[in-house]
């Protein structure tokens, strides 16, 4: 689980994760605050300032109440890399899943990992590292800030001028944005991002349903949903809801405003079957929420499920707990249901344990 710790006038609290190093080699430390009329921006903090620096309209703004990254104890948190052009054009996650591949290279800038295993190249950036057994886990993107409007924004790392910079990613930014000596330095690639490993995705062995799968979700019927995610048959990375029951057909999925029927999927898993959600509304992203998957252009998806007792359409049609998925613009959460896909305004999105 990732978490932030409150500050005040340039203090660094005890237990803050260094990540980077400042151009002298003296240690930085992530941190966040508001900008006003801005939205919650990334940017870092060390020994000797006043407050924290948040690279922000050109130039790195001194942020006097802000917090700085921590870790608790729970699962893995990383740096992940990502190279929007390395190997082959590929992105840094393990390409198996060829339904991740991004069309153009244009949308690969400002991406972040849409939760595929990744090769860790910097063994010093992991933090809390997996002890023991249990469910494959995957390390997936966390929502640490957010724009004016709400797009969500992503804790970045990236290397400038000799010095290895916390920043902030999104797909606006086309890259990484960093503050160096007193200006914004914008679009870096290739970069990290801060990943959290709560969760994995496993598929059925021989028929078997994977141990550890989540039940996330509940359908009319009140037979138990799970977040299914497709790797291949869309563009991008989907997330859609899956049964026992439908393990001869496939996933369903919620897309160009249709139920689809995805035969490829992928079982959210964790220990012992746990998750964690957090509140939202209008297609927004809560802090901490987890890109799970992502839309061709890159645009990260995050899980989402419906409340409770909520009522949908014009029908008034009682749709139990259904899984699906939400990004900025949907203007709500959306779940393959009676083939449609329908929006939900209120709802949960999962979150790090």
């Amino acid at each position: 689980m990732i978490t932030w710790t409150a500050a005040v006038g340039g203090q660094i609290p005890f237990g803050s994760w260094a990540v980077g190093r400042n151009l002298d080699g003296e240690p930085c430390f992530a941190a966040r605050g508001f900008i006003p009329g801005g939205g919650l921006h990334l940017g870092k903090i060390r020994s000797g300032l006043a407050g924290a620096l948040i690279p922000y309209d050109g130039l790195d703004r001194l942020v006097t109440h802000y917090e700085v990254l921590a870790s608790a104890a729970g699962a893995p948190v990383a740096f992940a890399p990502f190279a929007p052009f390395g190997p082959a054009g590929e992105p840094d996650w393990d390409v198996a899943a060829a339904g991740a591949r991004i069309v153009t290279s244009l949308g690969r800038l400002g991406m972040v990992p849409p939760g595929l295993a990744h090769v860790l190249r910097h063994p010093e950036t992991l933090r809390e590292p997996p002890t023991g057994p249990g469910p494959p886990r995957d390390f997936h993107a966390v929502a640490c800030g957010h724009e004016a409007r709400g797009e969500p924004m992503f804790c970045g790392l990236a290397a400038h001028g000799g010095g290895l910079f916390p920043g902030k990613v999104s797909r606006r930014l086309m890259g990484a944005n960093i503050g160096v000596r007193g200006r914004e330095f914008g679009g870096l690639n290739p970069y990290s991002v801060l990943c959290d490993a709560s969760y994995g995705f496993a598929g059925a062995v021989d028929g078997r349903w994977p141990d550890d799968a989540a039940a996330v979700g509940v359908d009319v019927d009140g037979a138990p949903l799970f977040l299914a995610r497709c790797p291949t048959g869309f563009p991008g990375l989907q997330l859609g809801k899956m049964r026992i029951d439908w393990r001869g057909e496939g996933a369903r999925v919620g897309f160009g405003g249709a139920e689809r029927i995805s035969p490829d999927v992928q079982i959210l898993v964790s220990p012992g079957g746990r998750t964690r959600w957090a509140p939202a509304r209008g297609g927004a992203a809560p802090d901490g929420a987890l890109a799970l998957g992502c839309e061709a252009n890159g645009a990260p998806l995050f899980a989402a499920r419906s409340l409770p007792g909520r009522w949908t359409g014009r029908a008034r049609v009682d749709v139990g707990v259904q899984v699906g998925k939400v990004r900025p613009g949907f203007g709500g959460a959306k779940f393959p249901f009676d083939g449609r896909e329908i929006t939900v305004t209120d709802y949960e999105v999962l979150v790090g344990l």
